[in-house]
C-alpha cells in the first residue's frame, strides 16, 4: 500500500521470507471486515462498531506485547512486517 511505501515497511511470508500473495494479504486483513461494513452503510453499524473497537483494542495490545510484535492478522496468516532494505 502506498502508507507501507511511504514507511518504507514490507508485509512477508513468515514461513520463508517470500512477499505475501493475494489470500495471504486478505487472510491477514479480516479484521477490517466491520469498518467495511459500516462503510456500506449497513444497519449492524453499532454491533460492527463495537466488534471493531475490542478488536482495535485487542490488536494494538499485541504490536506491544507479543515477542514479534505482531497483530492477530500476522499471527491467523503467519506473517511478519519488516523494513525495507533487511
Amino acid at each position: 500500500s502506498i502508507g507501507k511505501k511511504i514507511v518504507k515497511i514490507k508485509v512477508m511470508n513468515k514461513k520463508n521470507n517470500d512477499p505475501v500473495d493475494l489470500v495471504t494479504s486478505l487472510k491477514r486483513n479480516l479484521i477490517f471486515i466491520p469498518t467495511l461494513l459500516n462503510a456500506a452503510g449497513f444497519t449492524l453499524i453499532y454491533i460492527s462498531g463495537g466488534i471493531m473497537l475490542i478488536w482495535l483494542i485487542i490488536e494494538l495490545y499485541r504490536m506491544f506485547n507479543t515477542p514479534d510484535k505482531q497483530r492477530l492478522g500476522d499471527e491467523l496468516a503467519a506473517t511478519i512486517v519488516v523494513k525495507e532494505g533487511l
